[in-house]
């Protein structure tokens, strides 16, 4: 018995010592009321996501979680996932040449645009108190699509379709700042994440406002925007703009 009580007792103390080493854990869970602009190319002209592919406001959800040591030169890391879909229907305002499928003026199209996103960051705090500074590198993560269609102009049933798959990672630079509002629960903060090479540009910024609830449990509100410029990536061309108001909860250990 004393031996049981013992180990209990030592095993306590470990987990107790290993939980104490953390500096914190956090998930979170949220959703993004995104607008699609801008333009998208493939072996063909500029196809406007608005004006020809008719796109509009659509709310997708986001997931994200942390975990932050005192262990030196070890960097934090964040995960951070979301999913993006968009899709329009109507009459083109313009000849469309999309891959193999051409789309003559007046004629109608129906599109759909897909965005998972995995972000994964690495990052050390340089600053921790009512100022608070985060630096690091974000591998971020895409696998899309975007796919557009021939309708027939009485049934508007599918005529001819193009889908364009594509999957790369992009290294950039990531900075998160926040600042403590004094005798508040209230915090406000910016992160960037940014990079730009090969006459290609990536960035995904938001400014937000935090309110710590209690017990860990907290709420946030802010303004996304995302960039994609790509030249020729898996073929595709791009100047696309993601962005609009999210709002989510969290829970920090």
């Amino acid at each position: 018995m004393k031996k049981y009580i013992l180990s209990l007792g030592i095993l306590s103390f470990l987990t107790s010592s290993a939980l104490a080493d953390f500096a914190g854990l956090g998930i979170g869970i949220g959703g993004f009321n995104h607008k699609e602009s801008g333009w998208i190319q493939k072996d063909g002209n500029e196809i406007d996501l608005q004006n020809d592919l008719h796109f509009d406001s659509k709310t997708d959800g986001y997931i994200w979680a942390y975990v932050e040591h005192p262990v030196p030169l070890i960097p934090n890391i964040k995960i951070v996932a979301s999913k993006l879909e968009n899709n329009g229907e109507g009459k083109v305002s313009k000849n469309i040449k999309y891959g193999d499928l051409i789309i003559n003026v007046n004629g109608y199209e129906k599109s759909s645009f897909e965005l998972n996103q995995i972000d994964a960051i690495f990052y050390y705090e340089i600053l921790d108190n009512f100022v608070n500074v985060d630096i690091g590198i974000n591998i971020k993560y895409i696998d899309g699509s975007a796919e557009i269609s021939a309708l027939d102009p009485t049934t508007f049933s599918i005529v001819k379709s193009e889908k364009k798959d594509f999957k790369f990672a992009v290294p950039m630079v990531y900075a998160d700042a926040r600042l403590d509002i004094p005798t508040t629960n209230l915090s406000v903060g910016l992160t960037a994440n940014a990079i730009t090479y090969d006459n290609s540009t990536f960035y995904d910024t938001k400014i937000y406002l935090n309110y710590d609830i209690g017990v860990g449990l907290g709420a946030e509100i802010g303004y996304r925007q995302e960039k994609l410029k790509i030249d020729d990536i898996d073929d595709i061309y791009s100047d696309i703009k993601i962005k609009g108001a999210y709002a989510g909860v969290y829970f920090r250990f």
